[in-house]
């Protein structure tokens, strides 16, 4: 039955019979194509939302990455069969019901529709199994964002995405983040896929396909160039972007400098005097950070007293010295814990569909995000147990939400619908629970640091971090490639351990020059945080538990030290410039690291890509950064874009104060002391 109703839409959408009477609301046409009904609303400036479903569409699902309303200074046209808003038009063809998104003032066709499959799902007469395929312009040749993926690509044409993979950590490793906003070069439009379903993206050169486990409705938002863009062209898609799914607010201050972190700090004591040895050496700390199991059980969300006798003592003189303290919170609730009886009695967790709490990772439940009475109860016990003590700053681990294979997906219902519903969109409820408390109590400036995302995080201080990567100079290749893709894909506020999860062994001297390399490349992100399991483990605490290796930069060595130092040092000197950029992110919607194609389209070798390109990016509007991937590299080929429009500016080398003009390929001199690499800045 459901193969022969999926067949009969496809059918019923392609010869086009019944077609209902349109109708022209307010900035919207509705109307009605053989079994299929068409809603398409001009959404925000020069931007469509499409919705198409065998059901009448719904304005607003429950969950979604659009916020409810558009901002809109464009001009809308709507006739029969088509929506014109500002630059891009919708049109319709009657015969196939298939839709063309034309941009209007070049004529230039960005996407078509091809085919659209809806499959009811049996027992639910509102949900169904759907997908569309699109056919792209040929002139189509990259796509950026989608998330971070390992696959050590920036351009991202082709690929394919099972989007639940990414919450199972025996196969991701929390190093996948699926957000479903891309931008196309050198078409310059942008396209959200509006459903947090699980699903897939299957994206080959000639055909693009989006596909959703179960829906109500097909619903995705495209924008492109207004007439007169007098902008930078990534930067008016980033704008017309965040004025629908929500600015990113402006970065704390706090949050700008280094961050200290490891697996784990196991007390208060070890927590004052890591500080203290960064104070005694003169070395700047903005955040250091308590790992996972400062609690007693899962789900406690408050401190071991055995091991935090005073936390409230222990911030305050942290605070004193212009340290804030980051608390990692899991959403996962042990059996145990003295919070159990209650969110179970109360449906705060995530159910089977018989209303019984299913056990995830760690044999213990997880918490239903979705849920505002769980959101409640959740701020109200990490309020008790962190916040009171004047902890605002929380790492929101494992929130994807992690299991492990087998995968169960489908046996998970939340408050707003089954996990094939609505699984990829928990981050964004987990970061609004956070995001709700901290504003409740009258805070304005916090981020929570996640290991996944949704599109939309930015709008709930959503800091994103790639997960537990590997110690290697691969991927640390890699994580160039990946930072690129995040901001393009709408995370304003990303970093990675650096150093690297897994492994790295501080005595080994390969892990000592990557650990360098790595910090090259953190100071140049938008945060900047180690952290990591290091080797040789430390011995068990009887009381409070494991730790992983040393993780302070004096334990790697004096040589790793000094040029490292030398990073923090550039960082701090560098935080005012920061703070200006997370202020045009605020207003312009302008990523801080960005791809060279982002300011340098006019550059053909830029166009062009290839490894070396990919592996540089821009850092605000001055700074070119090319971290150095290799082991022992005693050289590193650069290219410095061409400076048009930048008359008299040149590129310096920040190191050797060396000036080149635009357009000019560089064999950088790498020092046997690890104290330069690639790192430009413009100049006069």
């Amino acid at each position: 039955m459901k193969t022969a109703v999926s067949l009969l839409l496809m059918v019923l959408l392609f010869i086009g019979i019944a077609t209902s009477k349109p109708s022209q609301e307010e900035g919207e046409l509705s109307l009605k194509i053989g079994e299929v009904n068409y809603r398409i609303t001009a959404w925000g400036n020069d931007a469509v939302r499409v919705q198409l479903s065998p059901n009448v569409p719904r304005p607003n699902l429950n969950v979604q990455a659009l916020l409810p309303t558009a901002p809109r200074t464009t001009e809308v046209k709507i006739s029969e069969l088509s929506v014109e808003n500002g630059n891009i038009r919708a049109e319709i063809t009657h015969s196939s019901g298939s839709i063309q998104f034309i941009r209007v003032s070049d004529g230039q066709v960005l996407l078509t529709t091809q085919s659209t499959t809806f499959s009811l799902i049996p027992d639910d007469k509102n949900l169904y199994e759907a997908g569309i395929t699109f056919i792209p312009s040929p002139k189509e040749t990259g796509i950026y964002g989608l998330g971070g993926h390992t696959t050590g690509n920036l351009q991202n044409k082709p690929i394919q995405l099972l989007f639940q993979d990414s919450q199972i950590y025996s196969l991701s490793g929390g190093r996948e983040i699926n957000i479903p906003h891309y931008i196309s070069y050198p078409l310059f439009y942008n396209f959200l896929w509006n459903l947090p379903s699980f699903g897939y993206l299957n994206l080959a050169q000639s055909s693009t396909t989006w596909f959703a486990n179960s829906t109500y409705q097909i619903d995705f938002w495209i924008s492109t160039l207004s007439k007169q863009n007098s902008t930078n062209p990534f930067t008016a898609l980033m704008h017309n972007y965040v004025d629908v799914t929500g600015h990113p607010p402006v970065l704390p201050h706090y949050a700008s400098g280094f961050w200290q972190s490891k697996n784990r700090y196991i007390n208060q004591t070890e927590i004052l005097d890591i500080a203290h040895g960064y104070y005694s050496r003169n070395i700047p700390l903005s955040v250091i950070v308590i790992d996972w199991y400062n609690w007693v059980n899962m789900g406690d969300w408050s401190f071991n007293p055995a091991c935090w006798q005073n936390p409230t003592a222990m911030v305050q003189a942290l605070k004193k010295n212009g340290t804030e303290v980051m608390v990692s919170l899991w959403p996962l609730v042990a059996p145990q814990s003295f919070n159990a009886p209650e969110m179970v009695k109360n449906g705060c967790l995530i159910n089977n569909k018989y209303g019984t709490p299913l056990l995830w990772s760690y044999d213990s439940y997880t918490y239903d995000a979705f849920n505002p009475g769980a959101r409640a109860f959740f701020w109200q016990a990490v309020k008790k147990g962190y916040y009171s003590h004047g902890i605002k700053t929380f790492w929101l681990d494992a929130d994807e939400p992690q299991r492990f294979l087998p995968d169960q997906s489908g046996q998970y219902w939340y408050y707003e619908g089954q996990d094939l519903e609505v699984g990829m969109a928990y981050p964004l409820y987990h970061q609004r629970a956070i995001y709700d408390g901290l504003k409740s109590e009258g805070e304005t400036e916090f981020l929570s640091l996640s290991r996944s995302a949704w599109a939309g995080s930015q709008r709930y201080h959503g800091a994103v971090w790639s997960g537990d990567i590997h110690s290697s100079f691969h991927q640390l290749y890699v994580q160039v490639r990946l930072a690129q893709n995040m901001a393009l894909s709408g995370i304003y506020w990303w970093t990675t351990d650096i150093g690297g999860y897994w492994g790295g062994d501080i005595f080994d001297p390969v892990w000592r020059e990557l650990i360098v390399r790595w910090f090259q490349f953190g100071a140049f992100c938008p945060l900047f945080r180690i952290h990591g399991d290091r080797n040789p483990a430390a011995p068990n605490n009887p009381v409070c538990g494991f730790s992983g290796g040393r993780n302070e930069i004096w334990e790697f060595g004096e040589k790793a030290q000094v040029a490292i130092t030398d990073m923090i040092n550039l960082r701090e000197n560098n935080r005012p410039y920061i703070m200006n950029m997370m202020r045009v992110a605020n207003q312009t919607g302008e990523p801080v690291l960005k791809p060279l194609l982002y300011y340098y389209s006019h550059d053909a070798v830029v166009v062009a890509g290839g490894s070396t390109i990919e592996g540089e990016y821009l850092f605000g509007h001055d700074w070119l950064v090319s971290p150095v991937t290799t082991y022992q590299a005693t050289e590193w080929r650069v290219y410095l874009p061409e400076l048009k429009g930048e008359p008299g500016k040149m590129w310096m080398d920040w190191f050797g104060k060396v000036k080149y003009n635009g357009g000019t390929w560089v064999n950088y001199k790498l020092n046997p002391n690890l104290r330069n690499f690639p790192l430009f800045v413009k100049s006069t």
